[in-house]
């Protein structure tokens, strides 16, 4: 699905306004949105996916100025679990319990390394084992377009390229249309075909992963990742 973005400005408080004059994302690509804290990157997640409203602008899908129903995804920086087992939030996303879908629940599940506790208690999670289960979740069915907050913030090391192998894969299945926010210069570069670099509340500078994060063209670009290597 084709995003586009136009004068859109959405202000949180007296020191905070997110503006945005225009931003097009094409259908089927990976998007990494890079910045620091307070930068406006969940701000502009939330708004993409409908759970929040501008205070103007407007944002097409598509042909469409509404967002397609059962189409859009999003994953929460801290996702909610069910009081349930692991397979059956993950059959959740998958809408169904039939035995394929089951089948289904237990691949996506043996894909994030989550498999062994297909019938543990979700509650009974740490918290990485559950952000897993939310990834296997959230993308559980073919859906236009993807939005996943710091999907991989609270994942130990050891496990992060498997997710990271878990996104990219379901982008190339399906053709989704991917963005997803990160501290992570390094993870963008892995996953992303293009980086967003945001600063107080705009998209300062994009690019090719590779081009931006060798060759950054803004101070505040640079500024960013200096301060992450240290």
């Amino acid at each position: 699905m084709k995003v586009l973005i136009e004068d859109l400005r959405k202000s949180n408080s007296e020191r905070f306004t997110l503006n945005i004059e225009k931003l097009e994302l094409d259908e089927g690509r990976i998007y990494a949105v890079l910045g620091p804290n307070g930068s406006g990157k969940t701000t502009l997640m939330r708004l993409i996916c409908g759970l929040e409203k501008p205070d103007c602008g407007r944002i097409k899908y598509g042909d469409s100025f509404e967002a397609p129903s059962g189409e859009v995804a999003f994953l929460l920086q801290s996702p909610y679990l069910f009081s349930l087992s692991v397979l059956e939030n993950v059959l959740l996303g998958i809408g169904s319990k039939d035995h394929e879908s089951v089948k289904r629940a237990m691949n996506l599940l043996e894909e994030v390394g989550m498999k062994e506790y297909a019938h543990a208690k979700a509650s009974t999670l740490s918290g990485g084992e559950a952000q897993k289960v939310a990834i296997a979740r959230t993308l559980a069915r073919k859906r236009q377009l993807v939005l996943l907050d710091e999907p991989a913030a609270p994942i130990d090391i050891s496990s992060i390229g498997q997710i990271e192998d878990f996104i990219k894969k379901f982008n190339v299945n399906y053709g989704s249309t991917i963005i997803f926010s990160t501290h992570n210069p390094s993870q963008a570069a892995r996953i992303a075909d293009e980086v967003l670099i945001m600063w107080d509340g705009s998209v300062i500078e994009r690019g090719r992963a590779a081009d931006v994060l060798s060759s950054p063209r803004s101070d505040e670009t640079r500024q960013f990742l200096e301060n992450w290597r240290i």
